[in-house]
């Protein structure tokens, strides 16, 4: 009987942990920039990294990064394949790392003096959003851009 009860215990633990240990819904989470100001002069990275950071580091694969940028592009640098190959995603990515840089359009004129990058989490499965957080970055003269705290 005292068995019984033991395995009962551990799969009730293995559900809660499933259903509350890996939420991201329960972390608080931040945009983290790799670096505060840029310009596209800068030769030693293709702009600005920004990171997804959850507070208890939460490695659960069950959801996806969704990126939005109001100005310039989304970029990924594959910097551990060895070649350092540069690949631009866009205005509205989704994906499942949490690093991601941010870079001047040379296509496009940036509009204002502040514009933000957004990042949703969502559910792989279903899509729903479980959070939303963004940051605001700022062209302090044109071609001059800082990440406002």
């Amino acid at each position: 009987m005292n068995k019984a009860k033991l395995k009962v215990a551990i799969i009730l633990c293995i559900l809660f942990f499933a259903m509350f240990g890996c939420d991201p819904q329960s972390d608080q989470f931040e945009i983290r920039p790799g670096i505060r100001e840029y310009t596209p002069l800068m030769s030693s990275t293709p702009g600005i990294p920004l990171m997804a950071v959850l507070s208890n580091d939460n490695q659960n694969t069950g959801y996806i990064f969704h990126w939005i940028t109001e100005e310039g592009i989304l970029l990924d640098w594959h910097e551990k394949d060895g070649i350092g190959r540069i690949e631009q995603l866009g205005k509205d990515v989704r994906i499942d790392q949490r690093k991601i840089y941010w870079t001047v359009d040379f296509e496009k004129e940036i509009a204002g003096e502040e514009f933000e990058v957004s990042l949703f989490i969502e559910r792989k499965d279903s899509g729903e959003v479980l959070q939303k957080t963004s940051i605001t970055i700022v062209q302090k003269e044109k071609g001059w851009f800082f990440v406002k705290q």
